[in-house]
């Protein structure tokens, strides 16, 4: 069944945008990055994504939310990854 458009409620997409080289930019990118370098992490937030939307199928704010501790902690990671080897 296709969801009606202009409710709140029935929202079927979330985009980001940001400014070039903001904090929420360069913290985007180095989440990024990190997830494509380790299969692990990526898996981890694929599993973690998955629980979320079952769980908050229709809380679309909280499913968010949820997830804040988890990519805090990548971009923390990917800040000591990437200061101590770099780019490569």
């Amino acid at each position: 069944m296709k969801k009606e458009k202009g409710d709140i409620n029935n929202k079927t997409h979330h985009i980001h945008i940001e400014e070039i080289d903001s904090t929420s930019w360069l913290n985007q990118l180095l989440f990024l990055d990190y997830l494509r370098l380790n299969e692990d992490i990526r898996e981890q937030y694929a599993e973690l994504k998955k629980n979320l939307a079952q769980k908050y199928a229709n809380d679309r704010e909280t499913y968010t939310t949820k997830k804040v501790d988890f990519i805090l902690d990548i971009i923390e990671k990917s800040k000591k990854y990437f200061l101590e080897y770099g780019e490569n």
